[in-house]
């Protein structure tokens, strides 16, 4: 359990969250325009979470779940997986 709190507050976590988000969004075949709407934000905010220069509140970031009809524990998890694997050479 300590190595996952620590992970949240690193800016490698906050990217692989950014990643499942745009991945979930391009799965849905959705804009950054039409997520942002959907989820009362605006699209510059969006796409600085994307690119995981954004650290959200567990409301804001409940919401871009809801948007991307996705519940909030499936999104975290993918972000979770995308943190832990390989990388690529």
């Amino acid at each position: 359990m300590r190595q996952s709190r620590r992970a949240l507050r690193q800016p490698a976590f906050l990217r692989a969250l950014g990643l499942a988000i745009q991945s979930r969004r391009e799965q849905l075949s959705l804009t950054i325009v039409q997520v942002a709407s959907l989820s009362g934000t605006t699209p510059a905010a969006l796409a600085r979470v994307e690119a995981g220069g954004r650290n959200l509140t567990l409301l804001q970031l409940a919401t871009i779940a809801g948007a991307l009809e996705i519940s909030l524990p499936e999104l975290l998890s993918r972000a979770e997986r995308r943190l832990h694997r390989p990388r690529r050479r």
